[in-house]
């Protein structure tokens, strides 16, 4: 299941499930955007999430901020491109890269 993210206590909610038991240890954020149609990469990695998301072939927790609708969010987490990806391990960031995931 992919959360989508549209304020910042829900993303603070989806970073801390990572630390509850029973959950799987990593979070993956994702911030991106939907609405605007040059944003090409965004629509290239989208369904790469879901169904990451859906068989859980990497276990993790999943979430999506639009930044379309969002873009203080994008903004408080330092991303200046998108799609730009932010990984948690047990709710602390260990790694923050631009682009995509393959």
């Amino acid at each position: 299941n992919v959360h989508m993210i549209s304020s910042f206590d829900e993303l603070r909610k989806v970073v801390e499930l990572s630390k509850d038991e029973g959950q799987p240890n990593v979070t993956v954020l994702v911030f991106m955007s939907y609405h605007i149609k040059f944003r090409q990469q965004c629509k290239m990695y989208a369904p790469f999430i879901e169904e990451a998301a859906r068989y859980q072939t990497n276990p993790a927790i999943y979430g999506i901020v639009d930044v379309g609708k969002f873009p203080l969010l994008m903004r408080a987490s330092g991303s200046r491109i998108f799609p730009y990806t932010h990984i948690y391990v047990r709710g602390v960031k260990k790694f923050d890269f631009p682009g995509h995931v393959n």
